[in-house]
Order: structure tokens, then C-alpha cells, then sequence
């Protein structure tokens, strides 16, 4: 017979898929120079169906507790990746780099909705992406 701490483990492992997923889609692209869109959606529809299979055999106990993880994960997400971001311009300033780190926004952007996108566009999905990491990352460390 299994203990309940490893299955408790097992489905926060799981859980935690979903909010990683846009950062695993972006790891399988670098690596296999697979679609980025591809990699994203693919990473992301196994999150959420790892995420659900977790979440119905949850106790609605235990589900208000992991909604409220991921509130303070998502709020702390969003704050670190303001950090990181202003620690990045920081950096470059004060070392007086050519190197513009933000450029990444439009390129994460081009490679999701494809070189034809209005570069604005392409820029506010590439922010959207860059947040959706960060975010990501706070609830994946709150559920953990």
C-alpha cells in the first residue's frame, strides 16, 4: 500500500505542469527548433489536462487552497518578473551595453503569431508570453 505523502507529491508535480507549460514550450523550441506556437500549445493543452485530472479528484477543501496559491503565485509572478525586468534595464544602463534585452518581446512575438503580424502586435504578444513565464514560475513555486 502507497503512503499518501508520494500521491500528494505525484499531484502537485502534475499541477505544476500547466503553469510551466509556456516555459517548457520555450525550452523544447530552443532545442528541437520546433514551431514556437507548436511547442507552446502542445506544452500547454498537456498542462491543462495534467491540471485537470488533478483538480476532479480534488476535495473542494483542498481546491480553495490551491486557488488562493495560485492568486498569491500569479501576484508574485507578475512583481518578480517587474523586478527582473527592471534589473535587466538596470544592468544594461549601467554598463552602457549596445545589447537591448527587450527586443526578445517582438521576436517571442514574431515566432507566435508569424513574421506577418503588425509589430506591435507581435510586441504585446511577446510581452504577454514574457509575463505568462514569470507568472508561471510564482504559482509552479506556490504549489510546490
Amino acid at each position: 500500500m502507497s503512503s499518501p505523502r508520494p500521491r500528494r507529491k505525484l499531484r502537485l508535480a502534475a499541477l505544476i505542469v500547466l503553469p510551466l507549460s509556456t516555459g517548457v514550450g520555450l525550452v523544447v523550441y530552443i532545442l528541437s527548433r520546433w514551431s514556437l506556437r507548436l511547442t507552446v500549445l502542445a506544452s500547454v493543452f498537456v498542462g491543462a489536462a495534467s491540471a485537470w485530472a488533478v483538480l476532479i479528484k480534488t476535495a473542494p477543501a483542498e481546491r480553495g487552497l490551491l486557488k488562493r496559491r495560485v492568486a498569491v503565485g500569479a501576484a508574485a509572478g507578475i512583481v518578480a518578473t517587474i523586478g527582473y525586468d527592471l534589473a535587466r534595464y538596470l544592468f544594461v544602463k549601467v554598463f552602457h551595453l549596445t545589447f537591448w534585452p527587450f527586443d526578445v518581446f517582438i521576436l517571442f512575438g514574431k515566432l507566435l503569431t508569424g513574421p506577418q503580424a503588425a509589430p506591435w502586435f507581435s510586441r504585446t504578444v511577446g510581452l504577454l508570453f514574457h509575463f505568462s513565464n514569470g507568472i508561471g514560475f510564482g504559482v509552479a513555486y506556490l504549489l510546490v
